[in-house]
Parts: C-alpha cells; structure tokens; sequence
C-alpha cells in the first residue's frame, strides 16, 4: 500500500486563497471604502493563518520556522494596525530576522544535521545551502524547504521501498534542484507564484517493469523548482 504524508492543511490551496483575500481587501481599501479601510486592518491574519495551517501539520509535514515566523509576523503586524503596538515599517525586518533566527536555532538545536538517511528526507536551506547525496535503502519520501537558499539533492543511488513517494517541496526566494534515477516516474503538482517548476526527467524503465513514481508536491514563491536525471 502506498504511504502518503498526510496532512492537516494544504499549503497550496491556503496560499492561493490568502492571495485571493488579499486582492479582494486591497481592492475594497483602493475603492476608498471606509468598510474597506476597516477589514484592510485585518489582512495580516492571512500570515497567521497560514503560520498556524504549517504548525498543526504531523510531524513528517511540520514547518516549524516558517509556520512560527509567519504566525508572529502577522501577529505583530496585526497589533500594530490595531493600534494596540507602535511598529514602523522599518522596525518590521529587524523583528522578522530575530524570529527566523530563533526558528532556526530551535530547528538546529532539536534535529541536528539535516536527515539525508533512512526512509524519509527532512532538509530545510535557510540562507544557504548545497550540494547533498541521499542513499537511503527504503526512501519513502520527505520534504524539502528553501528560503532564500538552494541546492541539489542527489537522489540517484536511493531505492524506493513503496511504488509510490511523495516529496513537499516549498521554495520562497530560492531554487530546488532534484536529481533522480532514471527508472522513477517523476510527477509535479504544484503552485508556482512569479516562479517556476519544471520536469526534465525521463523514465527510462525496461519494458513491462512497473516504474517507481515520484510525486512532487512544490510551492515556488519568486523560486524555482527543477527534477532531472
């Protein structure tokens, strides 16, 4: 049976709706509304909401730096328009790398290195990143995040223990480049936003061999997602 990373709450459809959202209240405060003005005080909810979507996701799914510093930022945003806290637009990059940086201390301090073994991959590249070689016996999927960072993961030498594995891969402001065996079956469903996603695999199994199947389940915000031979 096929093993699935299951998932509480879907990324993608959350973060096409919050666009939605978005171009609705900023077209309501555009039209000089004052109901518009009102409910533009509340756009940072789509931050948290999307924060808190990351953080109830199990384990395997689980964002916890980029859950937490969307659910803060927008928090803080929030209170500021609310009037409830003074915070200028300048003060908002230095709280937002104070919280990515806390994020990714918890992150380093609870996982360690980034697991490039055993049956599920976890890799996140903050600001950075690499080339890595994954070998793992009975891969069964993982994730992949990028933010403002990259790299190529090298899945050559991997076996597939089910037909079927899933990858969530998510890549805002950086660049994700999956190098697979020849025999997979590469599928990418994703959402690509002032970005892109691009397939150059090709399956190359003998004939009446049932092929592994990959599937690649990307977000690209101002990124690139990429899977080759």
């Amino acid at each position: 049976m096929t093993e699935k990373i299951w998932r509480v709450w879907d990324t993608r459809l959350a973060l096409g709706l919050a666009v939605v959202v978005f171009g609705i209240l900023l077209f309501l405060k555009n039209a000089d509304s004052e109901f518009g003005y009102r409910l533009w005080s509340w756009w940072p909810v789509i931050f948290m909401i999307l924060g808190l979507g990351m953080l109830l996701q199990p384990t395997r799914s689980r964002r916890w730096i980029l859950g937490t510093v969307l659910f803060l930022l927008g928090l803080l945003i929030l209170l500021s328009n609310l009037d409830l806290i003074r915070l200028r637009a300048r003060e908002v990059w230095p709280i937002l790398l104070i919280l990515l940086g806390i994020a990714i201390v918890t992150r380093a301090v609870r996982t360690g290195r980034p697991a490039l073994s055993g049956e599920y991959l976890d890799l996140s590249m903050i600001v950075g990143g690499g080339q890595f070689n994954y070998n793992a016996k009975s891969f069964r999927g993982g994730r992949i995040t990028a933010i403002l960072g990259g790299g190529s993961i090298n899945l050559k030498e991997t076996e597939m223990a089910p037909d079927e594995a899933i990858i969530d891969a998510l890549a805002i402001m950086g660049g994700i480049e999956l190098i697979v065996p020849t025999e997979w079956e590469v599928v990418i469903q994703g959402t690509p936003i002032l970005g892109g996603m691009e397939n150059k695999s090709l399956r190359s199994g003998a004939p009446g061999l049932a092929a592994k199947r990959l599937v690649v389940k990307g977000t690209t915000i101002m990124g690139g997602l990429e899977v080759k031979n």
